[in-house]
């Protein structure tokens, strides 16, 4: 999907974090073998539904910030083109984030 023709021309490259680690708990079952961005809502993964409204927003680049099953998301995703925007992927650890180092000092 090419959103461009609809991108103010005066915003250039606009760059946004989707964070998408969690494990997704809540959503067992359907988390035990996809994390919960990738899993399948009206035919679509949950995410593609954030990445089009990104695309229209006139976001031109999406780093995807992922964590739980994150050799997944490249497969699926692909470069982001499908959804009008170019996507690069980030592994985080979850064990040497900040939040779960805070966490595991009982903060």
């Amino acid at each position: 999907m090419d959103d461009s023709a609809h991108r103010p021309a005066s915003l250039g490259r606009v760059v946004a974090i989707v964070l998408a680690g969690g494990r997704g708990e809540r959503l067992r079952p359907l988390t035990d073998e996809c994390p919960k961005p990738l899993v399948e809502v009206g035919g679509r993964p949950l995410v593609g539904y954030a990445l089009d409204r990104l695309a229209a927003a006139g976001v031109t680049d999406v780093l995807l910030s992922t964590a739980y099953r994150s050799a997944q998301f490249p497969a699926v995703l692909g470069d982001g083109s499908a959804y009008g925007v170019r996507l690069r992927f980030s592994v985080e650890n979850p064990r040497s984030a900040p939040v779960a180092h805070w966490a595991s000092r009982g903060a």
